[in-house]
């Protein structure tokens, strides 16, 4: 019996997902550092309270995708 070694598309796309969402939180963060490092602080914290509810949900939303990937992989082998 041959195994198959590839992930399905679907992982796949859920995995390229989280590694840009991952990526951009981090880039965000690191604005938010950067920008309260030179005293921009009150626009940190307008940006943070405006943005919150959609990072959450983006966040949510990927780990949503990414677990129906695994189980769909686990029932495909």
């Amino acid at each position: 019996m041959r195994v198959n070694n590839y992930y399905s598309l679907l992982f796949r796309w859920a995995c390229r997902l989280l590694k840009y969402f991952l990526l951009a939180l981090f880039g965000f963060t690191l604005f938010c550092i950067l920008s309260t490092a030179f005293g921009e602080l009150e626009m940190v914290m307008v940006l943070i309270r405006n943005s919150w509810i959609w990072i959450v949900r983006i966040g949510l939303l990927v780990l949503d995708v990414m677990a129906i990937a695994i189980v769909c992989e686990s029932i495909r082998q």
